[in-house]
């Protein structure tokens, strides 16, 4: 039987993953869909550089694209990554700098974390490159979430001020773990809905990052779990032009249809249509 990581798809320990919605993963699929990953366009673009503008002098990030990718109705994409999550990093902050301790101590949508782990593991994820992957899953005995403990307690602090400081200090960072760029973006949106759903907090995401996300999500990386929740259903999202799949009908926002694929609950009840019961099933 496939084994699969959803939810909180960083979060692995012995085929164990954070969030009662999670489902098994074994290290072996896991590294086989890094390798396949790998061998996609975006994957094997070269790490974002530091260049200058021919105009303005300036020096310009520059790094993993989509090429020529466009939204449902011909739209053009934006087509680097990174103008995609640093501004998604933006406005997480700018929603939880201003948290009292209860909201901190919040419990995410990732079970077993709160709000502020939450934001500490994306800070610690901020900082990753895949040689310090590696070595920190090494160092923590080939444990993923044993690694992302460390992460989680390393980017912390001491109090809630040092937890919004470290992140601040990474959100124009161009360094990621091993494995697509998307699953940053997807990351930062799915990420960021574990932490605002909870605290009541209303963000409206870049149509650009959910499309991102949707075609992650949906795709062949199976430890997602979205390719096989979305199989036999039209996925429409109400509040942007995309729509995936055939089948049984699934409308609702975006964000809640993408948290959905990924065996998040929480984004069930905005959704309509008669494949809801279907996809329920399958978290």
């Amino acid at each position: 039987m496939s084994s699969r990581m959803d939810t909180c798809f960083s979060t692995i320990d012995e085929g164990e993953v954070y969030g009662s919605d999670c489902r098994a993963a074994a290290r072996a699929d896991i590294l086989a869909a890094l390798r396949r990953s790998e061998g996609s366009h975006v994957a094997t673009s070269p790490m974002p550089t530091l260049a200058p503008d021919a105009g303005t002098g300036k020096r310009e990030v520059r790094g993993p694209t989509l090429g020529r990718a466009h939204l449902p109705g011909g739209t053009p994409m934006a087509t680097d990554l990174w103008a995609l999550i640093h501004p998604e990093r933006q406005a997480l902050l700018n929603d939880v700098a201003g948290l009292n301790d209860e909201q901190w101590n919040t419990p995410s949508l990732c079970a077993g974390w709160s709000v502020r782990d939450t934001v500490a593991h994306l800070t610690s994820a901020a900082k990753m490159t895949p040689g310090r992957y590696i070595g920190s899953w090494v160092g923590a005995g080939f444990r993923f979430n044993a690694m992302n403990e460390k992460g989680i307690a390393a980017q912390r602090g001491s109090t809630p001020a040092d937890t919004v400081a470290a992140f601040r200090s990474q959100l124009t960072a161009t360094t990621h773990p091993p494995g697509p760029l998307q699953a940053t973006v997807s990351e930062a949106v799915l990420h960021g809905e574990d932490i605002r759903r909870p605290l009541g907090i209303k963000h409206a995401y870049t149509p650009e990052a959910l499309v991102v996300v949707g075609k992650f999500v949906t795709g062949g990386i199976g430890f997602l779990g979205g390719k096989r929740r979305s199989t036999g259903l039209k996925l429409t999202a109400s509040d942007a032009e995309w729509t995936h799949g055939d089948g049984l009908e699934v409308t609702g926002p975006f964000a809640s249809i993408l948290i959905a694929l990924t065996g998040r609950k929480a984004g069930l009840a905005d959704l309509s249509g008669d494949g809801v019961a279907t996809l329920t099933q399958r978290l």
